[in-house]
């Protein structure tokens, strides 16, 4: 990769003019970082009276917005809106006497005001350039770290994907002019950090936790990736309004306290859990597509629309395909972009001709090219004919209303954040999909057109070309779908496997239904069992197929002294044979 021009930031004027021909993540995501960095500076207010409320709502407004970059699936920016007046009201109502305590606060204020600049980047910009500006006159050192930011930006966000920036450490030791993920903020940071943790482990209460979030949010390693898992903090992330709020009743003691559980909750589901029963370990997650075993076949659950509101629902869905119809059309005239064309015709594909056969997870999965061609154009990174930028925003805006009519995309979205898949190797998770997949479909006699066609949809889906963070949600998507199928398999397998298996070692089906129904017990244990490898090996990208993967193991070694399918059948025509 080619090495971008070096950036020289050495003021809030030179990050705006650097910024203003950037996407608007980039300032967003600079902004954040530029807040983070001097977070530790409000701790000192923590002895006066109302310090430890502007304390949670600075790291509220802290936490939000480093949220919004680390889980972009999710939409918070009504949730930073809220963070960033909460945390002005709390420092209006107290005496700081603290300027540093007073720009940690403005810069939080100014990175959660700029993630709802979606269209201007210059606005975006002078937001981002105000929280740094508030953090460097804290510390100057910080300008040296912003600039790395933008160096990194250029080098690596070519697509606008900003999550592996929040992967990068905070700070970065002048002396040598490069970053490194083991080095700690410097001097009155470290100390106030080290008198912070203190405090928090010698005192009653949770405040521990908030040390224990900016260690993973500064970009260092941390021993327990359970904590803070995507799940986790989409659920601290959006609490409502009243959450956060403290009173006489309700501590800023008693809210950490709150968060702390929640936080530990998600430990502890996110944990393997060996002693896990069966039904447990193979429950089925919110996806795209569910799975049941039918008239010993497995297959699709048929769509369940259940919207909040079924009129104004069939509304926008006759709108998204009048608004998706149209916009086809005038691409086709113009000679479009035909990643652009194929993105809108797919969607129309999706689109059901009435609200009873709606997938609203296969169409949130379609959504994602809609929403990313929609702010490429809105950036003009490419160009369209007239009105056609706004063609795009209005048809993603349309569609995501629609969307917002079903409870279970926001329940597929927060299955999606907990997979975490950031970092992970794509093309080894996909492969693995598609091995199951493949298992699947030649496992036709125990796996009707339904399901088959389901798991090719995601595949499908999954393979098609687009930026980093979009592939990402739609591979999880794929994955969502893959643990299901694989569910109902172990389920049914571990149910049966052990009667078939039995009767195959004695040479008979005795104790089993004759003929088709004992061949299909058997098969299904068979089927399981090959399902092993794959299931096993993506256990190791996605912690909820690792007890998947014990489950399909044991079976697997379980049939090891039995026979497949084939003779089963063999079996079968024997004792039919006159």
């Amino acid at each position: 990769m080619a090495t971008a021009p070096e950036p020289n930031i050495n003021s809030p004027e030179d990050l705006t003019g650097w910024l203003s021909d950037k996407p608007t993540e980039w300032a967003h995501a600079i902004a954040t970082r530029a807040a983070l960095r001097v977070f530790p500076l409000v701790l000192r207010v923590a002895d006066r009276e109302g310090g430890e409320n502007l304390i949670l709502q600075t790291f509220r407004a802290n936490f939000i917005s480093w949220a919004a970059h680390k889980y972009p699936a999710h939409d918070m920016t009504a949730f930073a809106i809220d963070a960033a007046f909460a945390a002005t009201r709390a420092a209006d109502a107290i005496d700081a006497a603290d300027d540093a305590a007073i720009n940690a606060i403005d810069a939080a204020f100014a990175a959660n005001r700029a993630a709802v600049a979606s269209t201007a980047v210059s606005g975006a910009a002078t937001r981002a350039a105000d929280a740094a500006f508030a953090a460097a006159d804290a510390r100057r050192e910080i300008w040296k770290a912003v600039e790395y930011d933008c160096q990194w930006l250029a080098n690596e966000g070519g697509d606008a994907d900003t999550v592996a920036l929040f992967d990068q450490s905070l700070w970065l030791p002048i002396d040598t002019g490069f970053p490194t993920l083991a080095h700690m903020p410097p001097g009155s940071y470290r100390d106030l950090l080290a008198e912070w943790q203190n405090r928090a482990n010698s005192q009653p209460g949770s405040w521990a936790v908030i040390f224990s979030w900016y260690v993973k949010a500064s970009g260092q390693r941390t021993r327990d990736k359970t904590l803070f898992n995507g799940k986790v903090v989409t659920e601290i992330a959006t609490q409502p309004d009243a959450f956060w709020t403290a009173s006489e009743e309700r501590s800023a003691g008693q809210i950490v306290d709150e968060i702390a559980e929640i936080v530990l909750r998600g430990r502890a589901s996110t944990a393997e859990h060996p002693e896990q029963d069966d039904e447990t370990v193979t429950e089925q997650r919110p996806a795209p597509f569910q799975f049941q075993w039918r008239n010993n076949r497995i297959g699709a659950i048929p769509p369940a629309a259940d919207a909040i509101d079924n009129d104004f629902a069939a509304d926008l869905l006759e709108e998204v395909r009048e608004k998706a119809t149209e916009l086809a059309q005038r691409l086709g005239r113009a000679n479009a972009s035909p990643r652009v064309t194929a993105s809108v015709g797919k969607l129309l594909g999706a689109l059901p001709s009435d609200l009873s056969g709606i997938r609203p997870g296969v169409l949130r999965s379609r959504s994602r090219s809609i929403e990313a061609d929609a702010a490429a154009f809105s950036r003009n990174e490419e160009e369209l004919f007239p009105d056609a930028v706004a063609g795009m925003v209005d048809l993603s805006d349309t569609l995501r209303d629609l969307l917002g009519c079903f409870p279970v995309v926001r329940d597929i979205e927060a299955e999606v954040l907990a997979l975490d898949l950031a970092g992970a190797d794509l093309d080894a998770v996909k492969s693995g999909l598609d091995d199951v997949l493949d298992i699947i479909g030649e496992a036709d006699d125990l796996a009707d057109e339904s399901a088959i066609a389901a798991l090719h949809t995601m595949e499908e889906i999954s393979s098609e070309a687009a930026s980093g963070s979009v592939r990402e949600k739609r591979t999880a998507e794929y994955a969502l779908v893959v643990r299901n199928v694989a569910s109902v398999v172990l389920r049914e397998a571990r149910r049966y496997a052990g009667d078939a298996a039995g009767s195959v070692r004695k040479g008979s089906l005795a104790g089993l239904e004759k003929g088709t129904e004992a061949a299909v017990k058997a098969g299904l244990a068979y089927l399981a069992a090959n399902l092993a490898g794959p299931v096993v090996g993506l256990g190791m990208f996605i912690a909820s197929f690792a007890p998947l993967g014990r489950a399909a193991k044991t079976i697997a070694e379980n049939q090891s002294d039995t026979a497949g399918p084939e003779a089963i059948e063999e079996e079968d025509s024997a004792d039919e044979a006159p």
